[in-house]
């Protein structure tokens, strides 16, 4: 799915008002005064925190308006990324038991 598919997604949940696209990385003050957000919301992540992690949301947590929503599900980007990988090289393995196989059948009948 891409950003805007995303954000059509997004939009469409009857709980949201309103989707600012294309929203800042970190949160400003200007920002916030123009946009005027009751509520910021971001997914709970299972990702380490780190000193740019922790300032994109900055200026909401002052404020209180910032919330962390669980799914309940487990499943990352990391989770995704790494079943990928673990998919290439199963099917690169596959592929190189195959090729050996049919050289050394080829390698038999000539």
């Amino acid at each position: 799915m891409h950003i805007y598919e995303r954000a059509l997604s997004v939009g469409a949940c009857r709980y949201v008002d309103r989707v600012e696209f294309p929203a800042p990385f970190v949160m400003t003050q200007e920002f916030m005064d123009r946009v005027k957000p009751y509520k910021v919301v971001h997914g709970l992540t299972h990702r380490a925190t780190d000193e740019v992690w922790d300032s994109m949301y900055e200026l909401p947590k002052k404020q209180g308006i910032y919330v962390e929503v669980d799914s309940g599900s487990s499943l990352t980007t990391d989770t995704i990324i790494d079943r990928i990988l673990k998919n290439r090289r199963d099917y690169e393995e596959r592929n190189r038991k195959k090729e050996a196989r049919e050289v050394s059948f080829i390698e038999k009948s000539t």
